[in-house]
């Protein structure tokens, strides 16, 4: 494509979209208020697990995690071969713990789902939960899902910070948006919070939770976005015996970050006033659940605590594409699946910004007009949602 395209927020959904875009040959520029991948993305679990309940199986936004998941192998592969950072992508496996009868049947359901969708799974009782992870208490059994993964989110963000520039785009950080500049009739570009000015054929928006609230956004472009605020903890794994091997859900996600950190995530705090400050009962709770699920963690060293705002629509699916007004576009309302679905939503935004008439029609699924529409639901809210 060719024109100016400015993306608002460095995020992992941000910057995927906008190496994409640079691909196609846009001059691109990211502008982020903090630092890339400071905020939402950094506090994620970050697993690339796209199934975690039941759900009808024809579902489209099943269907965009599911092919996010199997976007992951190429693309972190293209940023290795051009960038030569590895964003530590790895499919270790994952083990669904169960503690309880009730956790027993949800993961024998969970099983029956996978076997539908053709997804590779497997039921383990109490000695097999031990043999795949040693230091989890408390486990009858569980379901082991070995294709599943996860990424580490900081790695892939310096990643896709370098292939942007080498592919002549810019990623400024330090740089808050003040106001769209345009109108209902046009978005014309930024204004940042120092005066200065972008102007912009098209401004993406990926900003997440803050998306919808950004000054200068037309308010027949708006649509319902409320921030679920999770807090998390990255903690020093146990030097050459790590405490956790797999993708780690036992009423917490434990999941290696694999630099020799496991993150620790997090709470589901619908209605929590906005911020990006972790509280001491958030931080109960998260080591709480954790200990009592791996008692040697509570041997560890904290690295960093971690916050953030997963921005979720009224149907927990993404916001994608065109918004209606000109020159303004989407890429927000990742929920609970941000990382899962960044490397594939960056790559359909960008195709069809280029034109690209499959990508086109994919994202047509996801417009911000199906609000407006009163389009079905794709999920339920009540869910096992991932970080």
């Amino acid at each position: 494509m060719s024109g100016d395209v400015v993306v608002v927020g460095g995020g992992l959904v941000g910057l995927a979209a906008a190496w994409r875009i640079a691909g196609h040959g846009g001059r691109v520029t990211v502008v982020e208020r903090d630092a890339p991948v400071r905020f939402t993305s950094r506090a994620a679990a970050a697993m690339i697990a796209p199934v975690g309940y039941r759900e009808p199986a024809d579902d489209a936004f099943l269907r965009l995690r599911l092919d996010a998941q199997r976007e992951w192998t190429p693309f972190a592969a293209e940023l290795v071969e051009q960038t030569g950072i590895d964003p530590a992508y790895r499919r270790i496996g994952s083990l669904v713990a169960a503690t309880d009868k009730d956790g027993l049947a949800r993961v024998v359901a969970l099983r029956e789902f996978h076997a539908e969708l053709g997804i590779e799974s497997s039921l383990v009782d109490a000695a097999g939960a031990a043999r795949l992870e040693p230091e989890l208490r408390g486990a009858l059994g569980g379901l082991q899902v070995p294709g599943e993964g996860c990424v580490d989110p900081e790695a892939a963000g310096r990643a896709l910070v370098a292939g942007i520039h080498a592919r002549g785009g810019t990623v400024w950080s330090g740089a808050g948006v003040a106001e769209l500049c345009g109108d209902a009739t046009r978005i014309s570009g930024v204004r940042l919070v120092d005066g200065s000015v972008l102007a912009a054929d098209v401004v993406l928006v990926a900003a997440g939770a803050a998306s919808c609230a950004l000054p200068g956004v037309p308010e027949s472009a708006r649509f319902p976005l409320r921030a679920v605020k999770g807090q998390s903890v990255l903690v020093a794994d146990r030097p050459g015996d790590p405490l956790v091997r797999t993708v780690l859900r036992a009423g917490i996600n434990v999941v290696p970050r694999g630099d020799g950190r496991l993150m620790i995530a997090g709470t589901v705090e619908d209605g929590a006033a906005p911020g990006d400050r972790n509280t001491v009962l958030g931080a109960y709770q998260v080591l709480q659940r954790a200990i009592a699920a791996v008692p040697a963690l509570a041997g560890c060293d904290v690295d960093t605590w971690c916050v953030g705002q997963r921005p979720v629509a009224p149907d927990d699916a993404p916001v994608l594409g065109p918004s209606g007004v000109p020159g303004l576009w989407w890429s927000t309302g990742h929920s609970y699946y941000g990382i899962l679905l960044s490397a594939l939503t960056g790559r359909l935004v960008a195709d069809a910004l280029a034109g690209d008439a499959a990508a086109t029609v994919r994202i047509g699924q996801f417009t911000v007009d199906r609000f407006a529409a009163g389009a079905p639901r794709y999920t339920s809210l009540d869910h096992d949602r991932h970080a």
